[in-house]
C-alpha cells in the first residue's frame, strides 16, 4: 500500500509509477487505479490533476465505487456535507476493494448527517455502523452521547422495497384481508429553500408538475444538484408507471448524473415496450461482478422478522427433511455446477452471484416436455427442473433463477408442501410459538397442535425464542402473505436471472393468470401491467438503482 505521510516527493514519484502501469491493467482494476492516483495527485499537492482525474474516470467509467468515495471525501472536506452523505450511501454494499470498511462508510456517512442537520438520519446510521465489528464500539460511544440514549437498538430492517403492513385477518381465512405488495415511492431530496420545500411537499401528495418545477430549478445547477434531478425524476416514474416518455425523462436524468448502468437498465425497460427499437440486451452473467450476499438481500429479501424467516426455521430444523428416493432421484441426477451443460453452466453462474445457501439442483433428464420445477426437501435443499434445457435463452435463465430461488429455506416449504399442509404449517407455528390466550390453540385442529409439539422438540433455544419473537406478531402468521413473499421473490430472482423484462413478464402473466393485450411490447401492454400489482412491483423493481448496480455492472 502506497504510504505518503507528508512527503510531497515519495508521492510525486508514486504518480509516475501509477501512470505506467495503467496500460497493463485490466478494466476491472481501473477504479482502484483511479483512487489510488488521485490520492497520490493530492499528497503532491496537485490538486487540479487530481480533480481532473476523477472527472475523466467518472465521464469514461461513471460512478464506480472507489471513485464515488473519493468523490465523497473530497465533497465532505469541502464542507458539501449532504453531497457527501448522497456518495457515502451509495456505498453500502459496494466492493471498495480493502480501502475502507463497510462500517467506517456508514459510520462517515452518519457525521455527515449529523454536520448537515440530519439528527434523525444520522442516528439511524450510527445504529446501522454499530452492526460492525469494525465501527461497533465507536458508533455505540456515539450513540450513548446522544440525548436520551443508553443502548443500541437493532438497525432498521434492510432493503429497497417492503410491503404494505398487512390489514387484520381472520385467522382461518385469508381471502381478500392482505393488501397486495407494493414498493414505496423514491425517497426526495432535501430543499434549500422554502420554495423547494414548497415543490417537494407538493411533489410528495402526487404534484407531477410540482416535479417538474423543481427540475427546472435544479437543472442550472449541473453535476452539483444531478443527483437530486434523478431522485425527483424517480419519483414522477413511479406516480406515473408505464409512461414512457417520464421513463425517457428519468434515463436522462440518470445519464446526468454518471449513473450510466442505471441509465441503460431503465433504456432496457423503454426499449422493451417501444416495438420501433431494437431490444437492449442485459451484460452476460458471466460478465456481471459477484456480489453474493448484496444480491441474495435485495432478490429474496427483506426476510427478517416475517412468517418466510420463521418458516425457513422450521425448514432447516428437518422436519420434513425427506431423501432422494422420496422424489425418484438418484446420484446422477444431480447437475454439477460448470460442466459442459447448459443448466449446470447457468446454475454456476448465478450460484456466483446470489447466496442461494447452497441450494443444489437436480434434473429429470429423460423427460423432454414443457419446462417445470419443483423443490426437494434434501439436506442441503435442492431445485428439481424437468424439460428442455438446450439452449442458454432467456427463459430457461427466468425459469432456472425461479426454480433455486424457490428452494432456498425461506420458501422451501411453500414450494415443495400442498397448500393444505402449507396452511398446518402456519397454523401450528401461530399457535405454538403466539401471544397465549390469542384463541389460536382454540382453532388449532389436532393435526396443527401435534406438528407445534414436533417443533418445539426439534429447534434450538434461540430459534425457540424467535420463533415468539416472530409470532408474537399476529399480522404476519399469514398463509397468503408467506406466498406473496415468495411469488415476489421468484419473479425478481427470474428478471435477475434472464435479465429481459419482456421474457419476465411473459412468464409472470402466465404464472398470475391475466390476460394482457398482445403485442406485449407496446405502450399499451405496459399500462395494463402496471395495474396487476405483481407486474407493479416488479417493474418498480426493474426501474430501481439497486437493481441496476446489481445487474448492469459488467466487468
Amino acid at each position: 500500500m502506497f504510504r505518503w505521510g507528508d512527503d510531497p516527493d515519495c508521492a510525486s514519484t508514486d504518480v509516475q509509477l501509477l501512470q505506467l502501469l495503467r496500460p497493463e491493467l485490466d478494466r476491472p482494476d481501473h477504479d482502484l487505479h483511479t483512487y489510488l492516483l488521485v490520492e497520490a495527485l493530492d499528497a503532491s499537492g496537485d490538486k487540479s490533476s487530481a480533480v481532473a482525474a476523477l472527472q475523466n474516470h467518472w465521464e469514461l467509467s461513471g460512478a464506480t465505487p472507489l471513485v464515488t468515495l473519493a468523490v465523497g471525501d473530497r465533497l465532505f472536506r469541502r464542507g458539501a456535507y449532504r453531497q457527501a452523505l448522497r456518495m457515502y450511501r451509495r456505498l453500502f454494499e459496494a466492493e471498495l476493494r480493502g480501502i475502507r470498511s463497510h462500517g467506517q462508510v456508514v459510520l462517515d456517512a452518519a457525521t455527515a448527517a449529523a454536520r448537515s442537520g440530519q439528527q434523525e438520519l444520522a442516528e439511524q446510521l450510527l445504529e446501522r455502523a454499530a452492526q460492525h465489528a469494525d465501527t461497533h464500539e465507536r458508533a455505540s460511544e456515539r450513540l450513548a452521547a446522544l440525548p436520551g440514549r443508553t443502548t443500541v437498538r437493532p438497525p432498521p430492517l434492510a432493503g429497497g422495497h417492503t410491503t404494505d403492513d398487512p390489514a387484520p385477518a381472520d385467522r382461518r381465512s385469508d381471502a381478500g384481508a392482505l393488501p397486495p405488495l407494493r414498493a414505496p415511492l423514491p425517497s426526495l431530496p432535501q430543499s434549500q429553500s422554502a420554495d423547494e420545500e414548497r415543490l417537494l411537499d407538493a411533489l410528495r401528495a402526487g404534484s407531477f408538475e410540482a416535479g417538474e418545477a423543481l427540475v427546472e430549478r435544479l437543472s442550472p445547477h449541473g453535476i452539483e444538484r444531478s443527483g437530486e434531478i434523478l431522485q425527483v425524476r424517480r419519483h414522477q416514474a413511479a406516480l406515473r408507471a408505464g409512461d414512457l416518455e417520464v421513463l425517457a425523462n428519468l434515463r436522462r436524468a440518470a445519464q446526468d448524473d454518471h449513473a450510466l448502468s442505471y441509465a441503460r437498465a431503465v433504456d432496457h425497460v423503454i426499449a422493451a415496450f417501444d416495438a420501433d427499437r431494437t431490444p437492449i440486451s442485459p451484460p452476460a452473467l458471466a460478465d456481471v461482478p459477484a456480489q453474493p450476499h448484496a444480491n441474495a438481500r435485495l432478490l429474496l429479501g427483506p426476510i427478517e422478522g416475517t412468517i418466510n424467516e420463521a418458516l425457513a426455521i422450521v425448514c432447516r430444523a428437518g422436519l420434513f427433511r425427506r431423501d432422494l428416493t422420496s422424489y425418484n432421484l438418484t446420484g446422477t441426477d444431480r447437475v454439477p455446477a460448470g460442466n459442459a451443460t447448459v443448466a449446470s453452466q447457468l446454475y454456476a453462474q448465478l450460484t456466483r452471484l446470489i447466496d442461494l445457501g447452497g441450494v443444489r439442483l437436480f434434473r429429470r433428464s429423460r423427460q423432454r416436455d414443457r419446462f417445470t420445477f419443483g423443490v426437494a426437501l434434501l439436506s442441503p435443499l435442492a431445485a428439481i427442473i424437468s424439460g428442455r434445457a438446450f439452449a442458454n435463452t432467456p427463459a430457461l435463465r427466468y425459469h432456472l433463477g425461479c426454480a433455486l430461488c424457490a428452494a432456498t429455506a425461506p420458501f422451501a416449504l411453500l414450494e415443495a408442501l400442498d397448500e393444505r399442509d402449507a396452511r398446518d404449517v402456519v397454523a401450528a407455528l401461530r399457535s405454538g410459538f403466539g401471544r397465549v390466550g390469542d384463541g389460536s390453540v382454540a382453532q388449532a385442529s389436532a393435526k396443527q397442535i401435534r406438528l407445534a409439539e414436533d417443533m418445539w422438540h426439534l429447534v434450538s433455544a434461540s430459534d425457540d425464542r424467535r420463533l415468539r419473537e416472530i409470532a408474537n406478531d399476529p399480522d404476519q402468521m399469514h398463509y397468503t402473505l408467506a406466498q406473496r413473499h415468495a411469488a415476489r421473490a421468484r419473479y425478481r430472482a427470474g428478471l435477475f436471472a434472464a435479465g429481459d423484462i419482456i421474457t419476465a413478464m411473459t412468464l409472470l402473466v402466465e404464472d398470475v393468470g391475466v390476460d394482457i393485450p398482445r403485442p406485449l411490447r407496446s405502450p399499451v401492454a405496459l399500462h395494463r401491467l402496471t395495474e396487476i400489482p405483481e407486474a407493479a412491483d416488479l417493474l418498480s423493481f426493474a426501474l430501481s438503482p439497486e437493481y441496476a448496480q446489481a445487474r448492469w455492472l459488467s466487468t
